[in-house]
């Protein structure tokens, strides 16, 4: 879903704090934000009014109280007059005493040339999902209000979601790899040649791929034979949770030969180590074990490993090791997805986030970075 219908927020009560939200198009991100949190913000007493970020009259015409850019700037391809566009209603939204604050969680700083760090700096605050955002941003020289809010998860929304229809084979072992790109393609690439190595063995064992590359890693891994590979392009975000539901096991490979083909070499490291744990996140609301790299330096900090989860380096026996843990274990690969479950319920819920992120747009922020 590529593009939003405005809404009339006209009969928004008084007593709701309005904050508008400029969205370059309705992306994953704007889904898990605007849509998973919307009613929990509202329960804050705030009020976001969504607008394409071309297009910010509709958003002006309610006279929110704060302006929030969502990842502008950063759809490689921008058109130059959108980007024009964006600085000058940053200027007059400021000029008219609306405070605008810019949301980023991704360190995709070149896109545009350097669009997205060029929109940050002529915000009044920024909130960031990782450390490794605000560490990138100070050193930008950045020396605005900074707020680390990170990723949430909404888990009555996922319990009440269907499983996937897509999983027909329940007697098999699914093993979910999901991916924006080609992050986590060299990993699993040789994962599957390890595999392929002793086919007889893991002749009950499927890996289901999401991602927008499918013809690129079809291309990639379907040479190894004896493997069982299901491919998806990119779904919806309830066909995401119902396909988390209807699987065993969940991997986050990654490392900085998988951004060759779009980052310069030492760009690579900010970029992993600036995503979010999402896939964490909604493994433990499945009550699954997540492997994940230790380039990914958020699930390196969520994941206690062997205890709710798994990180392992760039030794492909290392991944097989705990794959096959997995596998063979059941009744540890359950204690540890119940780990998961309980660390996300305590530390990432969805009513924890939305009070962060309400305190921010009213101006009474816990997660403020000193």
């Amino acid at each position: 879903m590529n593009t939003i219908t405005p809404l009339d927020y006209t009969g928004i009560p008084p007593e709701y704090y309005r904050f508008g939200v400029l969205i370059s198009e309705y992306n994953c991100v704007a889904e898990k934000i605007f849509g998973e949190m919307n009613d929990y913000l509202k329960q804050n007493g705030v009020c976001p009014i969504v607008s394409l970020e071309a297009n910010p009259k509709s958003n002006i015409e309610y006279m929110p109280e704060k302006m929030l850019y969502l990842r502008s700037g950063t759809k490689q391809g921008t058109p130059p007059q959108v980007l024009a566009s964006i600085d000058g209603h940053i200027g007059y939204f400021r000029s008219l005493g609306i405070p605008v604050i810019y949301y980023l969680d991704d360190a995709y700083f070149q896109a545009n040339d350097y669009a997205p760090l060029k929109i940050l700096l002529n915000c009044d605050e920024v909130i960031l999902a990782t450390t490794a955002l605000v560490a990138y941003v100070r050193k930008a020289g950045y020396v605005k209000p900074i707020h680390l809010m990170k990723t949430h998860m909404c888990i009555s929304t996922f319990d009440m979601l269907p499983p996937s229809e897509a999983v027909m084979d329940r007697d098999k072992f699914n093993i979910l790899y999901t991916s924006e790109g080609r992050i986590g393609t060299l990993m699993l690439d040789r994962i599957c040649e390890k595999m392929s190595e002793t086919p007889e063995k893991y002749k009950n064992v499927r890996i289901l791929c999401i991602t927008q590359q499918v013809a690129q890693l079809r291309s990639i891994i379907n040479k190894w034979r004896g493997i069982e590979k299901v491919y998806y392009e990119r779904v919806p975000l309830h066909e995401y949770y119902g396909l988390f539901k209807m699987v065993d096991l969940v991997i986050s490979p990654g490392e900085p030969g998988d951004l060759n083909y779009f980052l310069a070499v030492e760009d690579q490291p900010l970029w992993l180590a600036s995503k979010s744990c999402v896939k964490y996140t909604v493994a433990g609301a499945a009550g699954l074990p997540c492997i994940a790299s230790s380039w990914l330096k958020e699930y390196e900090m969520a994941i206690r490993h062997g205890e709710n989860g798994f990180i392992c380096g760039e030794d492909v026996n290392e991944w097989i090791k705990y794959i096959d843990l997995m596998i063979e274990d059941n009744e540890l690969r359950k204690k540890v997805g119940l780990a998961a479950r309980e660390d996300v319920l305590q530390k990432w819920d969805v009513v924890i986030r939305a009070k962060e992120f309400a305190d921010i747009i009213r101006g009474n922020s816990t997660c403020l970075v000193e």
